[in-house]
C-alpha cells in the first residue's frame, strides 16, 4: 500500500514572480503621516501598499523626467 506524500513544513515555495519582502525602517514622524494618509483615503491601504504605491510613482517620474 502506497503512503500518502509527507506534508512539507515551513511556509510554501514562492513563484518567481512573487515579491520579495524587505525591511525598511521609519522614523515615527514618517510613520505618522504615513498612517494620516491611509485614514483619509476611502479604499483604507495597509501601509506596506501605500509605500509600494508612492515608490512606483516616484520611479515613474524619475523616468519621465530622463
Amino acid at each position: 500500500m502506497a503512503h500518502p506524500p509527507k506534508k512539507q513544513r515551513g511556509r510554501p515555495r514562492r513563484a518567481e514572480s512573487q515579491m520579495r519582502q524587505i525591511a525598511v525602517r521609519f522614523p515615527e514622524e514618517m510613520l505618522a503621516e504615513i498612517d494620516a494618509i491611509i485614514a483619509s483615503r476611502m479604499d483604507k491601504p495597509d501601509r506596506s501598499a501605500l509605500i509600494r504605491e508612492a515608490v512606483a510613482a516616484w520611479l515613474i517620474s524619475r523616468k519621465e523626467k530622463r
